[in-house]
């Protein structure tokens, strides 16, 4: 069943996306399959390079906090794509692990809030995945744009300790499992550890910058509309 949740055109800061979209698989994969599809998706995504502009593979480490009492998942592929025909190309490649899937989805990137980097060694990868209460997923995205993106892209360009922050929008669903719990956008984060302590100092200075609300009235707002389905700690694998 396909869901629509969003069918807005995004522009990126600087870039037109509206010709893209990004696609994302959520597994929950067991231990024996794992490093095996792990190695398929790597092969394939050499492969297959130029057609997928921007890939990922995450597999989960530590859980931070979890919705649902049992791992939600521990692979996430995420890719960019402009043809139909690659991510049909790509869906029949894995379709043996359909079994394994947690989700399947179209997103697109939040505005300002798409800051991708190519370095992933040395850094603490943070996978969050994001249930925005419906009726207040307007709201969400307009504290995105207007804080919390401004405020990241602060902390990644004065600051240094951020490498990334990417923020996803769920648009379409074709498939959920019912027995986990939903999300609506998936956040990456790559960060060296000092950011744990100076987090809140930092983010507080990009808030100031564009006259934002300040950090607790931002995040208290967050905390009424949003929860995370998960939030882990990740190794970037590609």
């Amino acid at each position: 069943m396909k869901i629509i949740l969003n069918s807005s055109i995004v522009i990126e800061k600087n870039e037109m996306r509206d010709s893209t979209m990004f696609y994302a698989e959520t597994y929950l994969v067991t231990k024996k399959d794992s490093k095996y599809l792990t190695d398929q998706l790597h092969t394939f995504f050499q492969q297959y390079n130029d057609r997928f502009p921007f890939h990922r593979i995450y597999k989960r480490k530590l859980i931070f906090s979890a919705e649902h009492k049992n791992p939600t998942w521990n692979l996430l592929v995420i890719f960019e794509y402009e043809d139909e025909k690659h991510c049909a190309h790509y869906q029949h490649a894995f379709k043996d692990y359909r079994t394994q899937l947690v989700r399947q989805e179209n997103m697109i990137p939040t505005p300002g809030s798409f800051f991708p980097s190519n370095q992933k060694i040395g850094l603490l990868h943070i996978v969050e995945h994001v249930n925005v209460q419906v009726e207040y997923l307007t709201e969400f995205k307009e504290i995105m744009i207007h804080n919390n993106g401004p405020a990241m892209e602060h902390i990644i360009e004065a600051k240094k300790w951020c490498q990334e922050f990417i923020a996803l929008e769920t648009t379409e669903v074709y498939y959920h499992n019912s027995e986990f719990p939903q999300w609506n956008q998936i956040h990456l984060i790559a960060m060296k550890l000092k950011g744990v302590l100076s987090y809140k100092k930092d983010f507080t200075e990009g808030l100031i910058k564009v006259n934002a609300p300040s950090f607790k009235e931002n995040f208290g707002r967050l905390e009424e509309i949003r929860h995370f389905t998960s939030k882990t700690s990740a190794r970037r694998v590609l």
